[in-house]
């Protein structure tokens, strides 16, 4: 027994010692993998945590020199390290090119300001292929960082990318406008952003979109007069605690958190979507993402404002005594205000689709249904409506928002109303009448079914960001981004299990059971 069990042991010998061979250079591969992965993270919190961020010029207020000191030894491994930090530029993409793609579809021009590594670019091509690009221009003052992306762009053969190392304030591209415009963690970088921004202006197209994500704190103060033109007001106040330490603590690196930035941009370009965010993995570091266009872009732009003086007035008495007695709409009366200010006009007048009308958000009334929607179904049966009322174009239709499934079906009747209007005292009915408006535009009829029907679908942000969000308001878009996927979650309840109406059913699921009725 132990002749054979030595025998057999010489007769493996050879593939025992490759095995352990093998094994070593196994443990060999995954240590020095860890050592890299560790030797980065140490790099990482050198230069951004303890290293002082000074110019390695001798001459003062050189900002090249000093963006170079902070980011040469640390180039090759930016990318490595800043996808935990830098959160939220995928979602700016796909937003971004949701809204161009509204305009034009092809032989895109794109501006990445402050690219650095082109990792925006490479983000790109997995979004929306950058065969559709007639040009992209990454634009950034770091030597060092546009080597990475020259040699990022070399090994995948994109030819139509040119990295241009330039001043954000000064540079030029060749004989056309832009049809994209971004900013990715770099307006909070550039000491003369007023400056940045005014040149970028000159640079974007009629239809054009200009978008930033970044850090910054916002706050109740910096919103004083000018609330309908920020697209909504959801998790834009940070606290006093949070603004002070993050400005305090990103100033040491020369990264400027506070609001100018975010408010020049919303003064200079009318906004289309607005989100108020935090990266709660490394202490609710407040960031957002905006993005804005051309504030007189539109030719209808005169013929929006007219048409919401008429479309949702006031209820005024049947009897005038003159004509200075009649009140315009709400809408109207702000975006003359605005205009009489020189400000953009509120974010409602620059969105797709016209359907959801201006409305004051800070209104104390809106408090009490603390941004909750009390009804996701409506009860009524409109089939019966129709049939007492009989509709048709020639007739104007005033009902309660609610859930919008009324509405809706009005809409859909053989000889629909000429015109009608959803009303309700609730805004998150609005947002929720917004989205299945938005649905039925772009969305498949399966997806709509998974939405609506069965009432979850699979990544919901997802469909959000890429499809429905150019036909929402920003007002519904900083709802559903937030309410959404747990709303939608394939593994949750599903939306009917939502708002105050979730109660009727499960107490009628309750008289069900115990009746022995089938549910």
């Amino acid at each position: 027994m132990a002749l054979s069990s030595l025998s057999l042991l010489e007769e493996n010998l050879p593939f025992y010692a490759l095995s352990l061979l093998a094994g070593s250079s196994l443990l060999i591969a995954v240590l020095a993998l860890a050592s890299e992965k560790f030797r980065t993270l140490i790099l990482f919190c050198w230069h951004c945590f303890f290293k002082p961020f000074t110019s390695t010029s001798k001459k003062t207020g050189q900002q090249q020199q000093a963006l170079e000191s902070f980011y040469e030894a640390q180039a090759k491994i930016y990318d490595a390290t800043r996808s935990v930090l830098l959160q939220g530029r995928e979602d700016c993409l796909k937003l971004s090119v949701t809204h161009v793609q509204q305009h034009k579809k092809n032989n895109l021009v794109w501006v990445d300001v402050g690219g650095g590594t082109g990792f925006n670019v490479e983000q790109m091509d997995k979004i929306y292929s950058l065969k559709n690009f007639k040009a992209v221009y990454v634009v950034d003052l770091s030597p060092s960082l546009l080597e990475v992306a020259k040699e990022r762009f070399a090994a995948r053969g994109w030819n139509n990318i040119h990295c241009m190392l330039a001043d954000a304030c000064t540079f030029t591209i060749p004989n056309e406008s832009a049809d994209l415009i971004t900013f990715s963690y770099s307006l909070s970088m550039i000491p003369t952003f007023h400056s940045a921004i005014d040149h970028v202006q000159t640079l974007l197209g009629k239809d054009g979109v200009i978008a930033c994500v970044d850090f910054g704190v916002q706050s109740k103060v910096t919103t004083v007069g000018r609330v309908d033109t920020l697209g909504g007001l959801q998790n834009r106040h940070i606290p006093w605690v949070f603004r002070t330490f993050w400005r305090t603590w990103f100033e040491a690196d020369r990264v400027f958190l506070d609001p100018a930035r975010r408010d020049y941009l919303e003064y200079r370009f009318g906004t289309l979507k607005s989100l108020n965010l935090s990266n709660d993995t490394l202490g609710k570091i407040p960031y957002y993402i905006w993005l804005g266009c051309d504030k007189d872009r539109s030719p209808a732009l005169l013929h929006r404002i007219n048409a919401l003086a008429t479309a949702s007035p006031y209820l005024a008495p049947t009897e005038v005594v003159s004509q200075d007695e009649i009140k315009h709409s709400k809408g109207h009366e702000a975006a003359l205000s605005n205009q009489a200010r020189n400000l953009p006009f509120p974010s409602m007048y620059y969105q797709r689709d016209i359907y959801r009308v201006y409305y004051d958000e800070m209104r104390p009334e809106y408090a009490q249904f603390k941004n909750e929607y009390i009804y996701a179904f409506t009860w009524e049966d409109p089939r019966e409506d129709a049939k007492i009322l009989n509709l048709t174009s020639k007739d104007t239709v005033l009902a309660i928002t609610s859930a919008g499934d009324n509405i809706l079906a009005y809409a859909a009747l053989p000889d629909p109303p000429h015109r009608i209007h959803g009303v309700d005292l609730n805004p998150a009915q609005g947002h929720l009448m917004e989205l299945k408006l938005a649905a039925f535009k772009s969305l498949t009829r399966e997806e709509v079914w998974k939405l609506f029907g069965i009432g979850k679908i699979e990544d919901f942000r997802e469909l959000l960001l890429t499809k429905l969000a150019p036909h929402v308001s920003s007002n519904a878009l900083q709802y559903w981004y937030y309410k959404g996927p747990k709303t939608f979650d394939i593994n949750g309840a599903g939306i009917y299990n939502t708002g105050f109406s979730k109660w009727a059913l499960r107490i009628a699921r309750v008289v069900f059971k115990v009746c022995a009725v089938g549910w």
